[in-house]
């Protein structure tokens, strides 16, 4: 794992700690604290944040960005999707946005019963793999929560 990577586990890690964690259980809530705790994590790298909340959202839930004096966009460190659907059918849908973005990471963040968790693996392992449009060593996070132990997994994928 690479800093960015790094800074982000410990983020989660982290927030599962907090006592917010528990107290604040649910999908649009904990949406909007993971959106805030990375928008956070962005501000502190110095990026320009586009998320809900603080500069107006883009395609994704939340980007982290660059730009020149002109105000040209230069460099995309970070995109990040947030989908808490516990069928795949919805979290392909906001995954498959990823697959398009020219990011130095992609961050992927579920859930799923842990009876799933190694589907949903293997299913971003091909579809980072199958995109035709995708690059050697295209970077993407996952972190799945898992449903019955509402702890965080993170798994780092790259394209071969």
């Amino acid at each position: 794992m690479d800093e960015i990577e790094t800074d982000i586990e410990n983020a989660f890690l982290n927030f599962q700690k907090s006592t917010d964690y528990n107290q604040k259980r649910g999908n649009g809530i904990w949406t909007i604290e993971i959106r805030t705790l990375l928008a956070k994590l962005g501000d502190q790298r110095n990026y320009w944040i586009a998320t809900p909340g603080w500069e107006g959202g883009w395609l994704y839930d939340l980007v982290w960005y660059e730009k020149d004096e002109a105000g040209n966009l230069t460099r995309v460190p970070l995109v990040m999707e947030c989908e808490w659907d516990l069928k795949l059918t919805g979290i392909k849908y906001d995954f498959e946005k990823l697959l398009l973005a020219n990011a130095e990471h992609r961050l992927m963040i579920c859930e799923a019963h842990p009876d799933n968790i190694e589907k949903w693996l293997a299913y971003f392992t091909s579809a980072i793999q199958t995109y035709k449009n995708g690059n050697k060593g295209d970077r993407f996070m996952i972190v799945i929560l898992n449903s019955d132990s509402l702890e965080f997994e993170f798994h780092l994928m790259q394209r071969d």
